[in-house]
């Protein structure tokens, strides 16, 4: 971050989204076509003009639980709407929906994906 804050010290401010959620986690791993586990390697976050940052993850990948293509590559790319934004306190990190945490550096994460026109969607 420019301001050398660590985004998880920053406090949270919840953006309510539009999505279908799937409604318990069977559900989720069923309507994924690829279940990959890896870890996040770094987080860049880049302001637009109007509305929330843009997170770029890179997730090293470590195992595929569920896969619907041939040896997915070894690391992904992640894009998410979220991070750090101005607040009263001097700064927050927001993003959409409890349970879409944006990933940081050094997390362990489970990546449930569905392919929309060829292209991965979380």
């Amino acid at each position: 971050m420019p301001s050398g804050k660590n985004p998880r010290t920053l406090p949270k401010l919840e953006v309510e989204g539009i999505s279908n959620p799937a409604r318990s986690l069977e559900d989720a791993v069923h309507r994924a076509d690829d279940v990959l586990v890896g870890v996040v390697t770094a987080t860049t976050f880049a302001s637009v003009h109007e509305g929330l940052p843009i997170a770029t993850s890179t997730v090293q990948l470590t195992s595929s639980l569920k896969s619907s293509k041939p040896a997915p590559a070894p690391q992904v790319v992640v894009l998410q709407r979220g991070g750090p934004v101005p607040s009263a306190s001097g700064g927050a990190l927001a993003y959409l929906e409890t349970d879409e945490a944006l990933l940081l550096p050094g997390d362990r994460v489970v990546l449930l994906l569905a392919y929309w026109r060829g292209r991965a969607a979380l």
